[in-house]
């Protein structure tokens, strides 16, 4: 991404928005709500990238901040989805630091100020802050915990070489709890892909591994909100591929940047867990041809001298080694054995309970 040339406000807070309609109420909330002293000032830039809404989302967003000085409202030239609305919201907006926050989540109201006094701290590249996930179809809330909280204190600043087990387990790739500084994406020629589903994962991912200076803040400032009816993410089966191409696209950019030696391993057991969870949650029809691309995507990048972890290595083998359809048998079978285990432990805590 290009960097702006004059830089105004310390945070650009970039919400890209699609149809928003459903949810508007929470999106204008989010941004009304924030403190009062905060949003009079000069030091954060709300921007709103609308992506070609179809519905009234731009025009309602226009009128509500028509006299709100620090909050644009702008739209995409094309539908390009989200990954193409942050970066045209990047080269819009021109804060020291950079924001990536989804139109549907609930953010704290102190979400900018915390974050303003977290770059009082230190000159850091990546901040992450603290988020939970709240599940709208279970019903379930539950903060979201990385193992870099647990091997860094607050405030620490430390890279992903000093990171202990595999890298890309340390974190989430995903971009919206975490401030990113702009001339460090920028030096690093970093830009969300522009692809339907999943990305982020190169931006947030990469960012992490070339960062020199990473920490995080022990507040949580943020609500992700999962399985809302309509949501990008719940159309999966007509973008299978797109996690394929974020691993790719990944792998490509760790040889180009001389970090495949070191990061190789760490990037094929993630490879490996990360493309069964695909193959495990999709539904229809596009398990099949999903299937066929994710075998052949291990039987194109795997080395034999690869160090795969025993738990990978199993379901490697038995994904080489089987067709879809057996496949999709195994991970029946394994559900159903999983759901009478739950069942079980279930009946177990209820008896507990009533002290039987």
């Amino acid at each position: 991404m290009k960097a702006q040339t004059s830089v105004s406000y310390k945070i650009s807070a970039i919400i890209t928005v699609y149809n928003a309609e459903e949810y508007f109420d929470t999106l204008i909330d989010n941004i009304r709500n924030q403190t009062k002293h905060i949003m009079q000032g000069y030091d954060v830039e709300v921007m709103i990238v609308d992506d070609c809404s179809t519905d009234a989302t731009f025009a309602r967003l226009q009128d509500v901040f028509r006299s709100y000085n620090h909050v644009k409202v702008i739209k995409t030239e094309q539908n390009g989805g989200a990954g193409h609305a942050r970066n045209v919201g990047f080269r819009h907006s021109s804060g020291q630091y950079v924001l990536f926050l989804d139109s549907d989540d609930q953010y704290e109201s102190n979400i900018f100020e915390k974050c303003l006094h977290a770059l009082t701290l230190a000159q850091a590249d990546i901040i992450f802050y603290q988020a939970d996930r709240v599940d709208l179809t279970l019903n379930i809330e539950e903060k979201i915990h990385y193992p870099i909280f647990d091997q860094f204190r607050p405030y620490q600043i430390f890279s992903a070489m000093e990171v202990e087990g595999n890298i890309f387990d340390s974190a989430t790739w995903w971009a919206w709890d975490r401030l990113f500084r702009r001339d460090f994406i920028a030096e690093n020629h970093l830009e969300f892909q522009e692809i339907r589903l999943t990305n982020d994962l190169f931006f947030s991912a990469a960012s992490f591994l070339v960062a020199p200076r990473i920490m995080y803040i022990d507040d949580v400032l943020l609500h992700h909100i999962e399985n809302r009816k309509g949501s990008v993410s719940n159309s999966r089966s007509s973008s299978f591929a797109c996690c394929l191409e974020a691993l790719e696209l990944l792998r490509v950019f760790l040889v180009k940047r001389g970090l495949w030696v070191p990061a190789k391993d760490h990037f094929y057991n993630y490879a490996i867990t990360f493309l069964n969870w695909h193959l495990e949650s999709i539904s229809g029809p596009a398990f099949f041809p999903l299937y066929d691309q994710v075998k052949e995507f291990f039987q194109t990048n795997l080395n034999a001298d690869a160090n795969i972890l025993f738990e990978n290595s199993e379901t490697l083998d038995r994904v080489l080694g089987s067709t879809a359809l057996e496949y999709l048998e195994y991970l029946k079978s394994k559900f159903y054995i999983e759901k009478e285990l739950l069942n079980k432990v279930n009946q177990y805590l209820i008896g507990r309970l009533q002290g039987n």
